[in-house]
């Protein structure tokens, strides 16, 4: 079940938290851990391995098209026809926000919802905490670095 978290976090996910580190804090498990699940998953090509342009250290994580296809098929047959990345639910959504609260945690959420997100010009988007441009898709993906808008 982790490689197809791993991969189904990846397909949502934007280049702050398309990270081994990003995994890690998302998933609650150790970098060791993610590490050689990750490792698993390149080596069988279920997802490709990028290294930053900026920050040569850092690698994101990308799922191959059999990975994402992989994702997708089991979705299909878990949840039939119901659209995973819709589903919505306000109390259920508004009581997991309060639990990581409580307990430290990143909320990982959209970046279109973050107090960080900026759109000076109303046509391009910034992300006030890195100062990096952001396209609209990159908006619309999970970002470990997220702060609910007050």
């Amino acid at each position: 079940m982790v490689h197809l978290e791993v991969l189904a976090h990846l397909r949502n996910s934007n280049r702050y938290s398309d990270t081994i580190q990003a995994l890690s804090e998302y998933l609650g498990q150790t970098k060791s851990s993610i590490s050689q699940t990750v490792g698993f998953l390149e080596s069988e090509g279920y997802l490709k391995r990028t290294r930053d342009e900026k920050d040569k250290r850092v690698f994101h994580l990308t799922p191959s098209p059999k990975g994402r296809r992989l994702v997708q098929e089991f979705e299909s047959r878990f949840f039939g026809d119901v659209d995973v990345d819709t589903l919505s639910v306000k109390s259920l959504e508004r009581t997991l926000r309060e639990i990581q609260k409580r307990n430290g945690l990143r909320s990982f959420g959209l970046c279109f919802s973050c107090r960080h997100n900026l759109n000076p010009s109303g046509q391009k988007f910034v992300c006030g905490l890195t100062g990096e441009s952001l396209s609209a898709n990159d908006t619309k993906l999970r970002c470990r670095e997220h702060e609910e808008r007050v």
